[in-house]
């Protein structure tokens, strides 16, 4: 059975048997700058073969957001005024 990139995260996610494990990678922004000097100009996530992509919806909602910051570390996104 020879699936396509969709094919294989759907039977993946729905734990039906799937033929590689999807991989999901993100760079900080020091680590892009490593990567783009060292590959050039390259989408680091076709270069290590990611088969998807994450979608934000935010910037286009027009949301005002803000990190929340614990102990230094970037936890997840809350919003400025409720």
């Amino acid at each position: 059975m020879s699936l396509t990139p969709r094919e294989n995260l759907i039977r993946a996610a729905r734990r039906q048997g799937f033929e590689w494990v999807p991989l999901d990678i993100l760079l900080c922004d020091s680590q892009v700058r490593a990567f783009k000097e060292k590959f050039g100009e390259i989408d680091y996530f076709d270069w290590f073969g990611v088969d998807f992509r994450w979608v934000t919806l935010t910037e286009h909602l027009d949301i005002p957001m803000a990190f929340n910051y614990i102990a230094g570390r970037r936890s997840r996104l809350i919003p400025k005024s409720t």
